[in-house]
């Protein structure tokens, strides 16, 4: 790699926060996930399919 940055910090200089999860609006906007019938947010804050959960 070539000119990179290595840090320690996972949450480092992008704003990227490794433990945030993805809202919905990640999975139907930007894949074109369908959450009306096929997927669902789960308990555990990921989709899951609407027959599982």
């Amino acid at each position: 790699m070539s000119g990179g940055v290595w840090s320690s910090n996972p949450n480092g200089p992008d704003g990227a926060d490794c433990n945030a999860k993805p809202t919905q609006n990640v999975f139907t906007d930007t894949l074109g996930w369908d959450f009306s019938t096929i997927w669902k947010m789960g308990g555990d804050g990921y989709p899951v399919l609407q027959w599982q959960d």
